[in-house]
């Protein structure tokens, strides 16, 4: 069982970004596998990594605060650290992101995969839907806010070549080299510059509309397309909606929560509806009308239907991604009433002692 993130971290529910920051550059200092040799320490730090990843992220933190674990379900480990930037937390750190435990970063969001490429972030959000439009797929319109690329410097920082001079850090060449020990030899490293980001040049007077950072943040209304048949906690991605960058844009990814619906219940693509009846419509039969995803339908009921029966509408179900369509499935139950009038006592006393009478 997954531990609770809070406390991984050793922070309350109501901490803040700094707090949580400066709990996990701790935990990270003392469990990273360059500084800590000892079983265990790994998996400790990809706990934490995980921890601070969601409940730094305010979408994910949220999902984390309303449905535990299980709102993570169908997460993939890049699904965790997606938009969280580690590059430079452990730069901040001292702590060499391109060591020989590199691969640990493989699946970190933040740079920590494809360093050379400025391929925009991918984004995350949630939907909430209803159980009908699941059924049937819907349009939905979401809010997303995003980097794009500044219209005024094209996402370069700057506006003219006078603008930039050689970063000093790696003299121009974008890239910078390191060593350290290993054994009887030398680990030497080849990592893109963290101060120029790989251009090779410093921005000495800012684009003043993005402050240099080349993105400016714009929120967007967005039609998406909801298929019918999705479960609720799995993801749809829709390309190309992320984040822009020089190299593309990053992906959107939404997962979709599907609300409870006072009627139905689901199993698959089979939609099951609970009719309660009472003792004399079991016994006799009877017709009445019910409600189905597109209206009601009138239904009979058979003389002599039993407690927890069920009876099958075909076709009634969740059009699935496939095109097939599951059934609607009526369950009966059997109403017991737990006050009685004297009338209805006195028929029901009646009826037991004429059945007594016969088995006599």
């Amino acid at each position: 069982m997954k531990k609770d993130y809070y406390e991984l971290l050793g922070v309350n529910k109501g901490a803040g970004k700094d707090e949580l920051q400066a709990a996990f550059r701790k935990l990270a200092l003392k469990y990273h596998p360059d500084r800590n040799k000892e079983a265990g320490a790994e998996d400790k730090f990809k706990e934490i990594s995980e921890a601070y990843a969601v409940l730094s992220d305010e979408e994910k933190r949220r999902t984390y605060d309303q449905h535990g674990h299980a709102g993570f379900q169908g997460y993939s480990q890049q699904d965790f650290y997606r938009n969280v930037d580690f590059r430079d937390l452990f730069s901040q750190m001292g702590v060499d992101s391109d060591s020989p435990f590199s691969s640990l970063f493989d699946f970190f969001g933040g740079g920590f995969g494809n360093k050379d490429s400025d391929t925009g972030r991918d984004r995350q959000t949630s939907i909430d839907v209803t159980l009908e439009e699941v059924a049937f797929g819907t349009e939905k319109k979401v809010k997303i806010t995003r980097e794009i690329l500044c219209k005024a410097c094209r996402g370069e920082g700057y506006k003219g070549k006078s603008d930039v001079k050689s970063c000093q850090r790696c003299n121009g060449r974008g890239r910078v080299q390191s060593s350290r020990s290993i054994g009887f030899g030398n680990f030497v490293t080849v990592a893109m510059c963290p101060s120029c980001r790989g251009q090779g040049m410093a921005i000495i007077n800012p684009c003043p509309n993005c402050r240099g950072g080349g993105k400016q943040a714009l929120s967007e209304d967005f039609e998406l397309t909801i298929p019918s048949g999705i479960e609720s906690g799995k993801y749809i991605r829709y390309g190309g909606l992320g984040d822009e960058g020089l190299d593309g844009n990053g992906d959107l990814y939404v997962m979709v929560r599907v609300l409870p619906n006072k009627y139905f219940t689901r199993e698959g693509d089979n939609i099951v509806y609970k009719l309660m009846l009472d003792y004399p419509d079991l016994v006799l039969g009877k017709s009445m009308d019910v409600p189905m995803l597109a209206g009601k339908r009138k239904v009979s009921v058979a003389a002599g239907t039993l407690a927890g029966e069920r009876l099958v509408v075909r076709g009634e179900g969740i059009r699935s991604y496939r095109g097939r369509k599951g059934d609607y499935i009526i369950e009966i139950g059997l109403n017991v009433p737990k006050n009685l009038s004297w009338e209805e006592r006195k028929l029901i006393e009646d009826l037991r002692k004429l059945k007594e009478k016969g088995r006599k």
